[in-house]
């Protein structure tokens, strides 16, 4: 057994010669300064902690930044920390402390405070993207005119395609989306994006892609800093079609970037044509054109539908093991009524 030197008891824990409670008597154990500034971009109202821009709510990001700014004498251990904020203006915030310190195995309660103060800026995404920087330009075009569900369809895979890859890499976003003569154009903040969503198009639609550099200047080590072009030009036959191929009457069920699959409507068998091929295959009806028939009667293989012109009852095959409803679409040859899957 020892004794504190401070007051002469016994103990068996001491700090510099003092027991525990001499020790931090009139010290302060915790310390916060007087006033922690917070980053807030005034674009995207992310923060900026820990060298990085986070998406919280204010509360959260409030809280963090005083934590982040505690410090405890050396001879404590934090246990844990309870905090009280108080919002007392649109940009500054109380934060109060109490934090759980042990000290040589003896648990201590220390207190402290701070004022977060909100600061507005720009962060550097959000600068570049107000800037208008963009490294890429990804074009979209189509063999046909660009229908607006298409055109719709593709930028909303574009953004959603963005969003996901910006979640991990702040340094990737849209610039812009404009509407030009012929289709859109879509600046993109990376060529590396840029080249990936080109790829991902090509593959979804079947569509071709071309790329184009140019030269916009230099950088400030002196390196040569260029944008691409993504031209993705789309096909006119989409997934759904009739189209037709060497002169027969498919569907189109699939495709991708190595081809498509396409299945008779003359047999329902399928075949798989090669991309150098796909040249060949030419719309015959859109899908969204396509006239519906009432089904008077139906059994596996056919159904007995009534004619979309003259309301007589006809006979048409359908797939062995399709399921067939109320009403079912048709393609028109040549006064031929056949059953469309």
């Amino acid at each position: 057994m020892i004794f504190c030197v401070e007051c002469g008891k016994d103990t068996d824990k001491t700090v510099d010669g003092a027991c525990v409670e001499c020790f931090i008597k009139d010290k302060p154990l915790a310390k916060l300064p007087h006033h922690v500034d917070l980053q807030v971009c005034t674009n995207c109202e992310e923060f900026s902690l820990n060298k990085a821009w986070v998406e919280k709510e204010a509360a959260d990001a409030v809280e963090e930044a005083a934590l982040a700014k505690l410090s405890v004498i050396k001879e404590a251990r934090v246990l844990s920390v309870g905090t009280r904020i108080t919002r007392q203006d649109q940009k500054t915030y109380k934060v109060e402390l109490e934090a759980d310190l042990a000290i040589r195995d003896t648990e201590v309660r220390a207190e402290a405070s701070t004022l977060v103060r909100l600061k507005n800026t720009v962060c550097k995404r959000c600068s570049r993207q107000l800037g208008n920087y963009y490294e890429a330009i990804l074009q979209i075009r189509s063999d046909g005119a660009l229908e607006d569900s298409l055109r719709d369809e593709v930028v909303r895979r574009v953004r959603n395609e963005v969003e996901g890859q910006s979640k991990t890499d702040r340094r990737l976003f849209i610039t812009s989306v404009s509407e030009v003569t012929g289709g859109i154009d879509i600046k993109l903040s990376s060529i590396a994006l840029g080249k990936n969503i080109s790829r991902d198009l090509a593959d979804r639609y079947g569509a071709e892609t071309k790329e184009s550099f140019s030269l916009v200047g230099q950088a400030a080590d002196g390196s040569e800093t260029h944008r691409v072009t993504f031209l993705v030009r789309l096909p006119e036959h989409r997934v759904g079609d009739a189209v037709t191929f060497d002169g027969k009457l498919y569907k189109l069920t699939y495709v991708s970037k190595s081809g498509a699959k396409l299945m008779a409507l003359q047999g329902f068998k399928t075949i798989f044509v090669p991309r150098a091929d796909m040249v060949r295959v030419r719309v015959f009806k859109k899908r969204a054109e396509m006239g519906t028939a009432t089904v008077v009667f139906s059994k596996d293989g056919e159904a007995e539908i009534l004619h979309p012109v003259t309301y007589e009852t006809i006979i048409v095959v359908t797939p062995k093991g399709e399921e067939i409803g109320e009403t079912v679409r048709f393609v028109d040859v040549e006064g031929e009524i056949l059953y469309f899957p």
